[in-house]
């Protein structure tokens, strides 16, 4: 292994919508079970469709005059439900079968017991070397927080240029890896809760295809420019083959880390 790949989790490896949707059901069923409510999914649903990403249960349970003490009810029951969710196919084309000399790894934030349960119904515990879930330090340790990115540097034995970074959001996906000198890509996939954001500089890739492609690419120039020159040949870095930024990097003790 001489290089790093590390995903985000959230609608890099697969669509959170799906997750979502898979929550509204277990709450769906819920209501209809032990308050005979029947049309709260269509309800609810119709609602994150439309943007809606705060108090989505508040209003559903306003709009049937429901008690609002029964949202940490509802709540619960989608955080601890047991997902129906899966890899989009070019992840699991990735992570099983990843390019030659490259390890695998995987940083995401959130709660602990919600994204297990996203790891294990994904079935990426044993595709990955690692899998950190920042939550589990606590929430001042979420991106852009680079905690993570340095655990994994250890973890791994590779730092700077050698590490690449695979996210969606980038309001907090790539601040932290570009500090440190990882290559970073931005991962638009339709149907992603941030797909209409700005990328702000980030190279963009549309599938884990892509990505395998950039990989090799970056290979195959690292290659040509490693290979002794001839007195009469000078060697030049193309430009894009290295990783960006360039910040001191600093030393944070690991505390946690989950596998799956």
């Amino acid at each position: 292994m001489n290089r790093l790949v590390v995903f985000d989790l959230d609608d890099t490896l697969y669509l959170e919508r799906d997750y979502v949707l898979s929550g509204f059901r277990a709450v769906d069923n819920f209501v209809r079970r032990e308050l005979g409510v029947r049309g709260f999914l269509k309800d609810v649903w119709s609602r994150f469709d439309a943007g809606q990403r705060e108090l989505i249960f508040d209003r559903a349970l306003e709009a049937r005059g429901l008690a609002p003490r029964l949202v940490r009810k509802l709540l619960a029951v989608y955080r601890s439900h047991a997902p129906h969710i899966r890899l989009c196919p070019d992840a699991r084309r990735f992570l099983g079968r990843p390019p030659e000399g490259v390890a695998i790894g995987i940083i995401t934030d959130g709660r602990l017991p919600a994204q297990r349960a996203k790891i294990r119904a994904l079935g990426i515990g044993r595709l990955v070397g690692d899998i950190v879930i920042t939550g589990r330090w606590g929430a001042r340790y979420a991106k852009p927080h680079p905690r993570a990115f340095l655990w994994m540097e250890r973890r791994f034995g590779v730092s700077g240029s050698a590490c690449a970074y695979v996210g969606d959001n980038p309001s907090k996906d790539f601040e932290a890896p570009r500090a440190l000198g990882w290559s970073v890509f931005r991962l638009r996939r339709p149907g992603g809760l941030y797909a209409g954001a700005a990328s702000r500089g980030v190279p963009e890739i549309r599938s884990c295809d892509e990505l395998r492609e950039r990989l090799s690419l970056k290979t195959r120039r690292s290659a040509t420019t490693s290979r002794p020159s001839s007195p009469h040949e000078e060697l030049s870095l193309p430009e894009g083959a290295g990783g960006g930024g360039g910040a001191s990097k600093g030393r944070a003790a690991r505390t946690a880390s989950t596998h799956s």
